[in-house]
């Protein structure tokens, strides 16, 4: 059950399961909301 785990970490570099010194110390950023006029698949409104 490990071996796509494992196939995973030598194509990224990183498994989810394990905690990795790099990611911890990464800031992130609230993205915000888009707002739009209207619905994006209703062209003709």
């Amino acid at each position: 059950m490990d071996i796509p785990l494992i196939l995973a970490k030598e194509l990224c570099g990183f498994r989810h399961d394990e905690s990795n010194a790099d990611f911890d110390n990464t800031p992130f950023e609230e993205l915000a909301e888009l707002k739009t006029k209207g619905s994006w698949w209703k062209l003709w409104k």
